[in-house]
């Protein structure tokens, strides 16, 4: 559905942070065929440039040094997305909203690794499952590490609309997204 904003250099300008970037809704329709791997109705995001803390040439505007949280708008989606399942089978996950990155900051409060806004919709998330559509593992109506917000600017949370109408999913529903946190490896 989305796009796929990848880089590992550093962004000195908003045009190249906003990569993979979909200024409308995306629309995706299956009603046959098989799919191996996942459906993701949004954008996936990437933090090749967020191994570290340095921020050595990011750009200072007007006198104010920017950190990597700003630019952490890779792959988003400025509008809503619609998934329709109506048949064919689809062996990976469905997630409406897009693929994050699953990064584990140093601190919970550090903003110069903040990705929490990677792959996000800003806007709402609609899936319709029907027919003799055949989904083998998880559904959510959320994403993946991303989120569903209705503004970027105040973070506020979008809407997931799920409808099931047929079909047969071997597996669980989420309204929601789906998100993960690493125990075993705290820091």
């Amino acid at each position: 559905g989305g796009g796929y904003g990848f880089s590992n250099q550093i962004y000195t300008s908003m045009a190249l942070c906003q990569a993979g970037d979909i200024f409308g809704d995306t629309y995706i329709n299956i009603s046959g065929g098989t799919i191996d791997g996942h459906v993701f109705g949004g954008g996936k995001g990437t933090t090749s440039y967020l191994d570290n803390n340095d921020l050595t040439g990011y750009p200072v505007i007007n006198g104010v040094q920017q950190g990597k949280d700003y630019f952490n708008s890779l792959a988003f989606v400025y509008g809503s997305t619609h998934i329709n399942i109506s048949g064919g089978t689809i062996k990976g996950m469905v997630f409406s909203g897009g693929e994050g990155s699953f990064y584990r900051p140093t601190s919970e409060y550090n903003s110069a690794n903040l990705t929490s806004n990677m792959a996000s919709v800003v806007g709402n998330t609609y899936l319709n499952i029907s027919g003799d559509a055949k989904l083998n593992d998880f559904v959510f109506g959320g994403g993946n590490y991303g989120n569903i917000l209705r503004s970027k600017s105040v973070h506020e949370s979008g809407s997931t609309y799920v409808t099931i109408d047929g079909g047969k999913i071997q597996n669980s529903i989420f309204g929601g997204g789906h998100g993960h946190i690493d125990i075993e490896h705290p820091e």
